[in-house]
Formats: structure tokens, C-alpha cells, sequence
């Protein structure tokens, strides 16, 4: 593609066009649409949002219909349904709010999210004016903390509130409102952290591996190779995790057929995630990447080590001992001009003093005013023998 200038307005659809082709690279094979643009941001829904909450209002009519015991309280049903799909839509916004607000405020011309099921993702454009691999770190950080501070709040309001005491243990604990939703906030958060398709936890792993993987060339191909095998141990490690988990919290030994949906879902999502270690996708992202830093810098051979030596942790140390050097630097200076002035000070008094001592005698200087006069004379016999050693050293 050729690289056309943000400020060219006569290029802003072609541009416009470009951005959307490379997204649509890394987001994989998708449809979403547009729906709003908030200070800049242009927010877009992918399929797999109206699916996923038809598919939750498909369901809880099918249990409230299946349910013999409660079929004449449709009400309680559906008080409860819209409860944890509003908690759910909450937590997506706050994860959206996140990601435009932070785009809004890292200066980036024409940023862009997108919704889907399970949270907001992002990804680095070719482009500089478009959001960076920094930014996308950030959001990927902000939203995990979010989400996990969230859900602890929920839990605690859950604690506080519960009149009946705690039966049974916590992750089957979902009669109450307020940790049913704590544990789809923790929901999202594993979705974040897991490298699955469309999601940002995938973009944020490739970007980690770009800083830590590659061997001692730097390798883009060796990244995407290690990415990939990275999303094989998450599947093998959510499938076993997963199940042992459920094992051990009592979901499969429930009664009511809880068992085997648990079950299913941990097996189908193992699944997805090793069916999309071979994903077009993961190549896309890190050509973003190899691509952005060629349209910053031209010529640069090994991108993806330039790459880590901006944002990889000897960076990191490099730029916080040169930080600490400035404010070493800093402090000197400082104390020199403060050093100055107050020989400034002295010189100044000096005159006045010497005259009062010449016409009244010593005893009538205070004591300040003869440790002054002594410090002045420490100063003068101090820079005369620095004088006599230069000329010294010269000889």
C-alpha cells in the first residue's frame, strides 16, 4: 500500500479505505458496523454481539419454559435475565470508555474500536497518526484492571448485602445478583486474557511476544511461530484448568444437567483456541507492526528489535537511569546556583562589613557577620591554591 500523508484531505477516503482494509486483516473475518464516533473514535459493533445476546434471550426463554416449578412467575425470569445482560452490556462499556477515552487522549487522529461479545479490541494501525502499540498495551492493562477491581466491588457489595449465609462454594454461588454479576465481569476479564479471536487479550499477547520473543535476531517469524505455540499451551492449559476447576468448585456435581454444559463450553472453548493458532490474524498484527515502524523510520533492517528497544525492558531500565541521571543533573545544578547566590550574598555584605571593622574594630561585628567574613576568606584561599595548582600543572 502506499503510504499517503494524514494531512492530504484529497486522500482522506483513500486513507479512510486503507485503515479499514488493515483492520479488517488483523480482526479477522467478521462483520461489524459502525454505530457512533465519540470525540474521534469511531465505535463499531461486531456480529457476534446482537448473536450473542439473542442467544442469552433465546436461552433464558428456553429455561423459563422448561422450568415447571416457576412457570406462572415469568416476571422473576425476566427481572433476572435483564439483570446480568445489563451487567454484562456495563461491563462492555466500561471497556469501551476506556479505549476511546485513552485514544482521545494519546492525541490519535482517527481511532477505532470495536464491541463484540466479550469486549472491546484494538490493534495497531500501519499508520502513525493511528493508534500505537503503546496505546493498545494500555487499553489491554486498563480494561483487566477494570474489570477485576470491578468484580471485587461486586463481591464485596454481594458480602454486605446477603441476608442467608454462604452455602456451598463461591464459583457455584450465583443465587445472588451481585456476585452473578461479579463472575461475568470475571467473565470478560478471562476473555481479555486469553489470546481467542476478536478478542484484545489475542492483539495483546502478539504484541508481548514482539517484545520478548524473536530470539537474538529479532525475528518477526520466530514472534509468530512463539505466539502460536503460546495459544496451543492456553488451550491445552484452559482445558485442563478448566475442567479441574469445575471439579473441584462442585458445578459438575450438581444435579440439573449443570454438568455437562460446563463441561462442553470449557471443551468448545479449548477448541476455538487451538483450531486459531494457524489464524491469518496473528500474521496481520505483526505485519502492523513491522509496517509502522518502516513508515516511521525508512530503511530500518531489524524493526521488530527497534521495536523492543523502545518499549522492552532494558528500554524501560535505560530510560529510567537516564531519568535519574537528569535529576542528579538537576540537583547539582541547582545546588550551584543556590551556591552562587549566596556567594552573591556575601560579596555584597562583605564591603559593608569591612568598612564598619575598619572604622569600629572587631568587637563591632556580631557573629554572624565574622563567620561570614571567615567563610569568604576560606572561599578566596581555597580558589588562589586551585589557581597555583593549575598554573603547576601547566608548568
Amino acid at each position: 500500500m502506499t503510504p499517503v500523508h494524514p494531512g492530504d484531505r484529497s486522500s482522506a477516503a483513500m486513507l479512510r479505505k486503507q485503515e479499514a482494509i488493515e483492520q479488517s486483516m488483523c480482526f479477522g473475518r467478521s462483520i461489524r458496523w459502525p454505530v457512533l464516533q465519540v470525540v474521534g473514535v469511531e465505535i463499531s459493533v461486531a456480529m457476534s454481539l446482537p448473536l450473542g445476546l439473542f442467544a442469552a434471550i433465546a436461552f433464558g426463554v428456553s429455561a423459563h419454559l422448561t422450568d415447571t416449578t416457576a412457570s406462572a412467575n415469568w416476571q422473576s425470569h425476566a427481572h433476572w435475565m435483564a439483570w446480568l445482560i445489563g451487567f454484562w452490556l456495563m461491563g462492555l462499556l466500561i471497556q469501551t470508555t476506556i479505549a476511546v477515552f485513552h485514544q482521545r487522549s494519546a492525541g490519535v487522529h482517527r481511532g477505532g474500536c470495536i464491541v463484540s461479545i466479550g469486549g472491546v479490541w484494538a490493534a495497531p494501525t500501519q499508520r502513525p497518526h493511528g493508534i500505537s502499540v503503546a496505546g493498545v498495551l494500555m487499553i489491554w492493562s486498563l480494561c483487566m484492571l477494570a474489570l477485576g477491581l470491578g468484580s471485587l466491588t461486586l463481591i464485596g457489595v454481594s458480602l454486605i448485602t446477603i441476608d442467608a449465609p454462604l452455602k456451598g462454594d463461591a464459583i457455584v454461588w450465583l443465587d445472588d445478583p451481585w456476585a452473578a454479576a461479579a463472575w461475568l465481569w470475571c467473565l470478560q476479564g478471562v476473555w481479555n486474557l486469553l489470546p481467542l479471536p476478536q478478542s484484545l487479550g489475542r492483539v495483546g499477547w502478539a504484541l508481548v511476544f514482539a517484545l520478548f520473543g524473536g530470539g537474538p535476531t529479532h525475528d518477526p517469524r520466530i514472534c509468530l511461530r512463539s505466539m502460536r505455540a503460546w495459544i496451543i499451551a492456553m488451550a491445552l492449559l484452559t482445558l485442563v484448568g478448566g475442567n479441574l476447576l469445575l471439579s473441584t468448585s462442585g458445578v459438575t456435581s450438581q444435579a440439573g444437567g449443570m454438568a455437562w454444559p460446563a463441561v462442553t463450553g470449557v471443551v468448545g472453548l479449548s477448541l476455538w483456541l487451538f483450531t486459531s493458532a494457524g489464524s491469518p490474524d496473528l500474521t496481520a498484527i505483526y505485519e502492523s507492526i513491522v509496517r509502522r515502524a518502516e513508515y516511521t523510520e525508512v530503511g530500518e533492517r531489524n524493526v521488530i528489535g527497534r521495536f523492543r528497544g523502545r518499549f522492552g525492558p532494558l528500554a524501560t531500565w535505560r530510560r529510567f537511569r537516564a531519568r535519574r541521571e537528569d535529576a542528579a543533573k538537576h540537583q547539582r545544578l541547582r545546588e550551584t546556583m543556590q551556591r552562587e547566590h549566596r556567594e552573591a550574598d556575601d560579596a555584597s555584605r562583605v564591603d559593608e562589613i569591612l568598612q564598619r571593622l575598619h572604622q569600629d574594630g572587631v568587637a563591632s561585628l556580631s557573629r554572624d557577620e565574622r563567620e561570614l567574613l571567615q567563610r569568604v576568606s576560606e572561599a578566596l584561599k581555597n580558589e588562589r591554591q586551585d589557581i597555583e595548582r593549575d598554573v603547576d600543572s601547566q608548568e
